[in-house]
């Protein structure tokens, strides 16, 4: 048999967001009993080195269904585990992206009730050769990861961007520093990143004052548009208007969930978009209601007759302007026509699922 090589060259960053990540599910869906990490080794045939590494749970399982779905950005096994233990979805498609990455995989065996165990494998290099196995390794990477566009992270307090630098790392993402708005500009322009996120609130240059200098430099260079992201603790009414009207792309707010900012990403990383769920298209989810009002069947339909009459009027109105504008010959009638019958048709369609959802 080929020897088992203790020591290996890889990304110890991301071997370490893989297990942090099937350690922290495995924990949380194991109310009672063992979680078990293991990991083993061998050389493969043309030197390189198989590290297996597999986490092992007696919690709550998986059928087979769930397992079909489990790698897909946000996937849940169903609605009831969502509400029970939160979410989960992240974790297990940013597990394999990584192990993808270091030329391997991740498998799961689970059975309902007994527990799972999650096994992955990641092809790395032996240690004996450190110069080479190093370049190889960020030579992997960088090819894996050459067609994403880079990340720039512009934030003046230390506590702030050491939470962003973890959650991305989380998402298996790395983004450059600037701890105020002129660096920033001086990084985005030596490097022209394709995704900023920015405090609004920076000395030298704040939010505002980069995201318009950094569209000016584009539009006088003819460089395609990037990806400009407010991360802001200012949740004023009107500030995300103002981010728009300065050029921005999308507002958060922090503290920024992990949920949303992988969410807000997916519009330049796909593989961070959340997958469609075949369950998730209802118009109207009662646990939300019931969560905000309690179970009461005759409160929560008041709630909804109240809102049904409110909104009727609002439609209503939204209407008699449209025509208005019609009859003075401004305003583009038949989009906002449409609007207004889709919103119509919108709450007709809502209230009925949601008077059936509380019956």
């Amino acid at each position: 048999d080929l020897p088992h090589p203790r020591r290996v060259a890889g990304d110890p960053t991301r071997v370490r967001q893989i297990l942090f990540n099937l350690i922290g599910n495995a924990l949380k869906f194991t109310g009672r009993g063992f979680v078990r990490v293991m990991a083993d080794s061998r050389l493969l045939p043309d030197g390189a080195v198989q590290v297996v590494l597999a986490v092992e749970d007696s919690g709550i399982g998986l059928d087979a269904g769930a397992q079909a779905r489990l790698f897909q950005p946000f996937a849940q096994a169903d609605s009831s585990t969502t509400r029970r233990f939160g979410g989960t979805g992240l974790g297990l498609s940013i597990v394999r992206r990584l192990a993808q990455l270091m030329g391997g995989d991740v498998a799961v065996e689970s059975t309902p009730g007994r527990g799972s165990r999650f096994t992955v494998t990641l092809r790395l290099a032996a240690a004996s050769a450190a110069g080479t196995a190093a370049g190889i390794a960020t030579g992997m990477a960088a090819a894996a990861l050459g067609g994403l566009p880079r990340l720039l992270l512009a934030d003046d307090h230390p506590v702030n961007r050491e939470v962003l630098l973890r959650q991305l790392e989380t998402l298996g993402l790395e983004a450059d520093v600037a701890r105020d708005g002129a660096e920033a500009l001086r990084l985005w322009q030596a490097g022209r990143h394709g995704i900023v996120l920015l405090d609004l609130h920076m000395p030298e240059l704040d939010g505002f004052d980069l995201a318009r200098a950094i569209r000016q430099d584009e539009a006088v260079a003819g460089l395609p548009r990037c990806g400009l992201v407010a991360v802001t603790a200012d949740a004023l009414k009107g500030e995300d208007a103002r981010c728009y009207a300065a050029g921005m792309d999308g507002f958060l707010s922090k503290p920024v969930s992990l949920d949303a900012l992988a969410r807000t990403l997916g519009r330049w990383l796909p593989e961070l978009a959340p997958a469609a769920d075949p369950g998730s298209g209802a118009l109207f989810d009662p646990e939300a209601l019931r969560g905000l009002f309690g179970a009461d069947a005759a409160r929560l339909g008041s709630i909804l007759d109240s809102f049904g009459a409110n909104a009727a009027a609002e439609v209503a109105l939204l209407l008699n302007t449209v025509e208005a504008k019609r009859l003075a010959g401004t305003g583009d009638t038949a989009a906002a026509l449409a609007a207004a019958g889709g919103i119509g048709g919108l709450l007709a369609e809502t209230l009925r699922a949601a008077r059936g959802s509380l019956a």
